[in-house]
């Protein structure tokens, strides 16, 4: 029908059933601490297909506060461009790799949120 109708129905979205499993943190070079690189592993719990999420990446300060946030789109942080028809498989995980500029900000932590925009 919705061919005829001219729409698109995406992939389910559900975010209760993504986790992240690890992520990490870490400089890349000490003589140039501005670069670091931000790892993580997701997996799909669902038992379904999911679309992949957006992430939301929080650096912090030593009390927790946020010094920089981003807003990433699946062609943002994964290597291949993602498959919007089969999304993210059911028990299936991907990893990303982010190396980050970070400026002046020397972050010492980080957050990462899982969502659908």
């Amino acid at each position: 029908l919705c061919a005829l109708a001219g729409c698109e129905v995406g992939l389910p979205r559900a975010a209760e059933q993504l986790v992240i499993e690890a992520s990490d943190l870490q400089a890349l070079d000490v003589n140039r601490p501005n670069l670091i690189l931000l790892s993580a592993t997701v997996r799909n719990r669902a038992s379904i297909a999911l679309a992949y999420p957006a992430i939301e990446v929080t650096l912090t300060d030593l009390q927790d506060r946020p010094l920089a946030r981003r807003v990433l789109l699946p062609d943002q942080y994964l290597a291949r461009r993602p498959d919007n028809r089969t999304g993210l498989r059911a028990g299936e995980d991907f990893s990303i790799k982010l190396t980050l500029d970070t400026t002046e900000l020397r972050p010492v932590g980080y957050r990462l949120y899982l969502f659908y925009p």
